[in-house]
């Protein structure tokens, strides 16, 4: 199976897949997420290394990238681990080797620190992550204010909304969400 037909196949898997963080970007267009993953996929780059199990159906689809400018100025490599696709029937332990398959692959490239970013949602690869040491950060900060007794002067254009802007509302919401947290 060439690379089109992979990232096709991975394409009609993705429409599907709710913890790509490219989902939740605002756009207009509601599959572009996908049409930007598979063009940053199909892109060459010296950087980046795919880890796919059963190459003809992928069931599990990851990315690392060991970019050369981090350990130009740190002095060591660092490695960068995403998850694109798991197939909802990989096991936990399936789950747990191939992480494991990635860090002794990291290992032998003398990888000295990781750092996998997650979608916050997908708490299997969270635990089968912190199974081999890795620790949760969430790096995303809501701010959160309890305004029950707080006293509001009017402004001007401000309005609460109502039952006529329900449409609007719905089309906001869809079309203007922001990503969810992520697991670094």
């Amino acid at each position: 199976m060439c690379i089109r037909d992979r990232l096709n196949l991975l394409r009609s898997k993705l429409e599907s897949y709710n913890y790509d963080h490219y989902r939740f970007y605002p756009s207009q267009n509601l599959t572009g997420w996908m049409d930007y993953r598979l063009h940053l996929l199909s892109q060459k780059d010296n950087e980046y290394y795919y880890f796919i199990k059963d190459l003809n159906s992928i069931s599990l689809f990851f990315s690392i990238r060991i970019p050369k400018w981090d350990e130009e100025n740190f002095g060591f490599k660092l490695a960068f681990l995403e998850v694109i696709y798991i197939d909802s029937e990989i096991t936990f332990n399936e789950l747990v080797n191939s992480f494991k398959e990635i860090i002794d692959f990291l290992k032998s490239e003398n990888v000295k620190f990781i750092s996998a970013r997650i979608c916050s949602d997908n708490l299997p690869i969270i635990h089968a992550l912190e199974d081999l040491k890795f620790r949760y950060i969430e790096n995303i900060i809501w701010p959160i204010l309890k305004i029950k007794n707080f006293k509001f002067e009017p402004v001007e254009n401000i309005r609460v909304a109502s039952v006529n802007d329900l449409e609007r509302l719905k089309f906001i919401a869809s079309n203007f969400q922001y990503q969810k947290g992520h697991y670094h």
